[in-house]
């Protein structure tokens, strides 16, 4: 199977206290910034050194998600073998990945589980370690072949 899209981390697929810490934390940040706003500018304007550290608090957490998504893109340009057109075989022994500088061949006992949407096949080494195969430029005999092979040789998430 050829394809020209790259094997990309799904959004929908970190550990759930990653997503939670990443949903929820802008939303306390937003919450001690305005406490510390009104806190100042409630009864005149009134300084406090102890405020620092809530309001670093508050621009951390604020801009944590944005910092997240530089470092992601900043990954993902310093990684050229996830650059170009990149295929992917799936057999009896395991699958095997090439592309424009690399080549690699992996055995079901590699793989821990897998997990299936509308979008993707996600593939799990480990718990924390997994990749994606992306069905959008995959056709429906492709899609029913690897989700065949994976249910024969892979634990699926339930």
């Amino acid at each position: 199977m050829k394809s020209p899209s790259r094997i990309i981390a799904c959004r929908n697929h970190p550990r759930t206290l990653t997503r939670v810490v990443y949903r929820i934390l802008p939303y306390w940040g937003l919450l001690v910034g305005v406490g510390v706003v009104l806190l100042m500018f409630g009864q005149g304007f009134h300084w406090d050194s102890l405020m620092i550290l809530p309001l670093a608090f508050a621009v951390f957490a604020l801009t944590r998600p944005l910092l997240f998504k530089r470092a992601v893109k900043a990954a993902y340009r310093k990684t050229r073998s996830l650059h170009g057109p990149l295929s992917m075989a799936v057999g009896e022994q395991g699958m095997s990945f090439e592309g424009p500088d690399f080549s690699s061949q992996l055995k079901w006992p590699f793989f821990l589980k897998f997990a299936e949407d509308d979008k993707n096949f996600v593939i799990y080494q480990t718990n924390q370690l997994f990749f994606c195969i992306p069905k959008r430029q995959l056709s429906q005999q492709e899609i029913s072949n690897i989700r065949e092979a994976l249910t024969q040789h892979i634990p699926k998430i339930k």
